[in-house]
């Protein structure tokens, strides 16, 4: 992950392609594997003074003014921000600086604290939870809230570490935006057709195809889960048919399969795009399924393209 000198980060889009479903997953990253208990802060967009001045100082490694007990002792900080620009809430944190739990310059009149992490603070994504007493696993406080690690849920070993059959699962929960990569803290861009069309697959694939154990939180990936005969499988839904969409998707594949561990790999493309014609056989080549899709008055209909009996590896 870049940081920058400015208000604004640019970082890699998996920040924003990541979904948290619970607390327990920030303590699965490589940030904060280490890290057993954190504080837990809630930027609201209520209190617009406290709400600007923390944004601008995320990625000065800062934040402030915090009424926090001398004797509370945490390794982390994890920011809950709410979103300038929709309901959605982004997960910020950063590891304690300094040998007493980062607080430095208490305010003399107030008893409030300034909280400081080593560098900037870092995007981990944004919460999928229906809420932060979902996320949480329990009602927060009204600004701050003390979480520390389930062991059960998150091990104290970086995710993408942990074999693929031994992840805690986290299960499915709709998806609500699209793809992104230059963020600034507290703002966020969507795209509805990328959330329906993994939405409605979700759907499709479950109730009508047999899969079963199908999650979109075990790593950036839109969906993976087990057809019925038991088989691993990968998906990848691009809202456009194009060079630059199936070669991400390709690539995208790739690197999901490494969490999620070896599945077979299928390319979901619309089918208005001549998806079938174009990719279909070169798919095939490469050992990749392909699902097409398309919209209809209750949704999206989708088909698993059959390869010609022609074709050869």
């Amino acid at each position: 992950m870049a940081s920058s000198s400015s208000a604004a980060y640019t970082i890699y889009s998996g920040c924003l392609l990541k979904s948290l479903k619970s607390i327990q997953d920030v303590f699965q990253t490589e940030l904060m594997s280490q890290v057993e208990r954190v504080l837990v802060l809630r930027f609201k967009r209520n209190h617009p003074e406290s709400y600007r001045r923390n944004l601008e100082w995320l990625p000065k490694g800062l934040t402030a003014w915090w009424p926090i007990g001398e004797e509370q002792v945490f390794g982390g900080v994890v920011a809950l921000v709410d979103s300038e620009k929709s309901d959605r809430i982004e997960v910020w944190a950063g590891r304690s600086k300094g040998p007493d739990s980062g607080k430095v310059n208490r305010d003399e009149n107030s008893g409030r604290w300034t909280l400081q992490v080593q560098g900037p603070f870092q995007c981990l994504g944004w919460i999928q939870a229906p809420g932060i007493t979902a996320f949480l696993g329990t009602p927060p406080g009204n600004l701050l809230t003390y979480i520390e690690r389930n062991s059960d849920l998150a091990p104290s070993t970086p995710g993408q570490h942990i074999p693929a059959r031994d992840h805690p699962r986290r299960g499915f929960d709709p998806e609500k935006s699209g793809e992104r990569t230059t963020i600034e803290p507290g703002t966020y861009t969507t795209d509805g057709t990328h959330a329906k069309v993994v939405n409605d697959l979700h759907t499709w694939l479950q109730s009508t195809q047999g899969y079963r154990d199908l999650d979109n939180v075990l790593g950036w990936h839109d969906l993976h889960g087990y057809s019925s005969e038991g088989h691993p499988e990968l998906f990848e839904v691009k809202t456009g048919a194009g060079n630059t969409d199936v070669f991400t998707a390709l690539g995208q594949l790739q690197i999901y399969e490494l969490g999620t561990g070896p599945s077979q790999k299928t390319v979901v493309l619309p089918k208005e795009q001549n998806a079938e014609d174009t990719w279909h056989e070169r798919l095939f080549q490469l050992n990749l399924g392909l699902i097409t899709y398309e919209s209809s008055e209750d949704g999206y209909m989708f088909e698993r393209v059959v390869p010609s009996g022609q074709w050869r590896r």
